[in-house]
């Protein structure tokens, strides 16, 4: 009877000893998935877990480098495209916007904080009055009014690495 007890005492103490470390190492995983990219497994054996551990923390590393570069090259780009001087505005293929820079809400005479419109079509464009002439007697069809301002508007499709068309961007010049 003792040594079945310590036979089970023993297998049990067998049993934690593998089970800690992969319940540790599945804790790290659910914190990495939920969006800490800081969390790094605490294992330092040199079994086949240990193993384990230090790839996962090798390409959570990874994936945080990559992150960090993803925000750096998302912020550059959004600096440049608030930077410019003549307004942008892309919208997705139904028509929602979903960018628009600094000149285009100062065309629009929005304050600060104040709510943009929702769509491309809710923008006070109005075509210029047929009255006003472009070069060589025929009016120019991209250009319209917006809040006493004349603007000129071109689009062109926004497409993907593979040529879907992920929405159109529009340049108020």
């Amino acid at each position: 009877l003792v040594l079945m007890l310590a036979i089970i005492g023993l297998g049990i103490f067998i049993a934690q000893q593998i089970t800690r470390p992969l319940q540790e190492l599945v804790a790290t995983a659910q914190a990495v998935s939920a969006g800490d990219l800081a969390r790094r497994s605490a294992l330092a054996s040199t079994d086949e877990v240990g193993l384990l551990s230090q790839s996962f923390n090798d390409m959570t590393g990874h994936l945080l480098s990559l992150y960090r570069a993803v925000g750096a090259q998302a912020s550059q780009r959004a600096a440049i495209v608030e930077s410019i001087t003549d307004g942008v505005v892309m919208c997705d293929p139904g028509g929602a916007i979903v960018l628009m820079n600094r000149r285009t809400r100062e065309l629009l005479e929005l304050a600060d904080g104040q709510a943009q419109p929702q769509r491309f079509e809710d923008l006070p464009l109005q075509p210029l009055s047929t009255t006003a002439l472009a070069f060589g007697g025929a009016r120019a069809s991209d250009l319209f009014t917006i809040n006493e301002r004349i603007v000129r508007v071109n689009s062109a499709p926004v497409l993907s690495d593979d040529g879907a068309r992920i929405g159109d961007v529009y340049v108020l010049q």
